[in-house]
């Protein structure tokens, strides 16, 4: 999604501060849903990935079990927006993440989500 390598990424830039994970983006006409705004599985996309980079940060690797977001407004096409995630909790494999994706001051989107820690020696084997 937010690789440069796909040319239908949305170019969105990932960054840290501590051990907070933020990707900011401008969203082009490509991914408007209604007339001049984004449609909300982009905004989906940009939520999960940005709470990836949070497990990147935990040196984690896990898969998302659950994402529930509450769209609050018009996600802006055209306009930077930026999401911001962290880890609000850890029990066991369980991990529970959070993030608000705001345009300026405006509050467009929150999300609460499961992520279930795997094993990477596990995970990462090549099945035949």
């Amino acid at each position: 999604v937010s690789g440069h390598a796909n040319p239908m990424g949305i170019g969105g830039e990932l960054w840290r501060q501590g051990d907070r994970a933020f990707m900011g983006v401008t969203l082009g006409k490509a991914f408007e849903g209604a007339p001049g705004r984004a449609h909300g599985g982009v905004v989906a996309a940009l939520i999960d990935e940005t709470m990836g980079l949070v497990l990147f940060l935990h040196e984690l690797l896990a898969f998302t079990a659950q994402l529930d977001i509450t769209y609050k407004a018009p996600t802006p096409v055209g306009e930077p927006i930026v999401a911001e995630a962290w880890m609000a909790s850890r029990d066991g494999r369980k991990l529970r993440l959070e993030c608000t994706v705001r345009a300026d001051e405006t509050v467009i989107a929150t999300a609460t989500a499961l992520f279930i820690a795997v094993d990477p020696s596990i995970f990462l084997t090549a099945r035949q």
